[in-house]
């Protein structure tokens, strides 16, 4: 069995009850990463796990998602596209409303007290100085950002979480911090959390955004499990996390970006629980079902929907056995099928996709292809029946009949 760390959210030692995620060599070491099986987390091992709990000089964030909590988004071809000036703005109006929502939680007869950590260019704290009256201070350790924020009138330290001393007086902690796309980063995050504990006021709110492996979007070994990205987080794993560090969740957003609110727990039975959710295996058949559909949806746009690619696509649905991922797969098939104008196995394919997960959105594509099949048939021919002249002298027929002529 090799050697690797506890699980970075809950601490359960390392096991063969882990499930290996996957393992991908980068520059001649294998860097494995593994799920654990109490809390779903998944860890990726480094070569040096006696690491600093710091984000190195040359980490960039890049945040995975979908409509206005996206980066990179998935084009028709399976490709992914970089961030735009329009979803970077609404990425941000989403976070000052977060921080808007969170400050209601606390109430004061001041200024309120906020903390970013890895705030980067400033550009949140810069917007927030608009629109609330409250005292700032950005934390961003790599210093061409730091210098940035402040040429934007941000109170900025070149300096990490772990290198503020805790408040000597109670009155002097935070109300609110906000951290985006660094715990993942981090070798202990349930450490980094506990010093974010001891910063924050006995009511505060704390608010952290990761990637959603149960969202994750690309190829799984090239974009999203990096040695740059030592944590891999399922909404329980997160939860997990902070729980196990003092805090008590008060809402999870599972989009493509994990967005969770806690506040201290007064309960201390929380700092040994596991927060419900997706178990191991599960996260593991969803993340690979992801994979499969990816290498199916990549597959029918470069050669389109040839027989031999619709034979790959079947052999795929069926080994899969994750039904939301089966019917994901389905789907990529049928819209192919569709846009080459085969609408009879387009349908087909939307049907085998409502087995597996009814969405009205597939159910109405599906009623649509079917009333375009209809169509292209043409009209229906009404039957006409010929009846034989009845003899002179007979007595007239039954009007029922007349109703048997279409």
């Amino acid at each position: 069995m090799p050697k690797f760390p506890p699980c970075s959210a809950c601490g359960l030692p390392f096991s063969s009850q882990f499930i290996q995620l996957a393992g991908h060599v980068r520059h001649g070491a294998e860097i494995p990463t593994y799920l654990c099986p109490r809390c779903s987390h998944g860890t990726t091992a480094t070569p040096d796990q006696s690491a600093p709990n710091r984000v190195t000089a040359a980490y960039r964030t890049r945040v995975y998602g979908d409509h206005e909590h996206a980066a990179l988004l998935e084009d028709d071809r399976g490709q992914f596209a970089e961030p735009d000036v329009e979803q970077e703005a609404l990425v941000r109006r989403r976070r000052v409303q977060d921080v808007v929502q969170a400050l209601a939680l606390v109430p004061r007869d001041r200024p309120h007290r906020i903390m970013h950590v890895g705030c980067r260019e400033g550009r949140l704290l810069e917007q927030l100085s608009t629109q609330i009256a409250a005292t700032t201070i950005g934390l961003e350790p790599w210093t061409p950002w730091c210098d940035e924020a402040r040429r934007r009138g941000v109170h900025a330290e070149a300096v990490t979480a772990e290198d503020v001393a805790p408040f000597a007086d109670p009155d002097e902690r935070l109300d609110l911090i906000v951290e985006h796309h660094l715990l993942e980063h981090l070798d202990q995050p349930r450490a980094h959390l506990r010093r974010l504990h001891r910063l924050l006021a006995d009511d505060g709110v704390l608010i952290i955004e990761v990637p959603n492996l149960l969202r994750a979007y690309g190829r799984l070994e090239t974009r999203f499990l990096q040695e740059h990205h030592r944590q891999v987080f399922t909404s329980r794993s997160l939860a997990t996390a902070c729980m196990r560090a003092g805090f008590s969740p008060l809402h999870i957003d599972r989009g493509a970006n994990l967005r969770i609110f806690c506040q201290k727990s007064h309960d201390p039975s929380e700092r040994s629980q596991v927060f419900h959710g997706a178990n191991a295996d599960d996260v593991f058949q969803a993340v690979w079902s992801n994979e499969a559909r990816l290498t199916v949806k990549q597959a029918l746009a470069k050669t389109g929907a040839t027989d031999a690619v619709l034979e790959l696509v079947a052999s795929t649905h069926a080994r899969c056995r994750w039904a939301p991922g089966r019917a994901d797969i389905a789907l990529e098939a049928a819209v192919a099928l569709e846009r080459a104008d085969r609408y009879g196995e387009a349908a087909t394919w939307l049907r085998e996709s409502l087995l597996d997960r009814h969405d009205g959105e597939v159910a109405a594509m599906l009623r649509r292809i079917e009333w375009i099949e209809r169509s292209r048939r043409g009209p229906r021919r009404r039957r006409v029946v010929t009846l034989p002249l009845a003899p002179a002298g007979a007595p007239p027929r039954l009007p029922a009949l007349a109703a048997m002529i279409n």
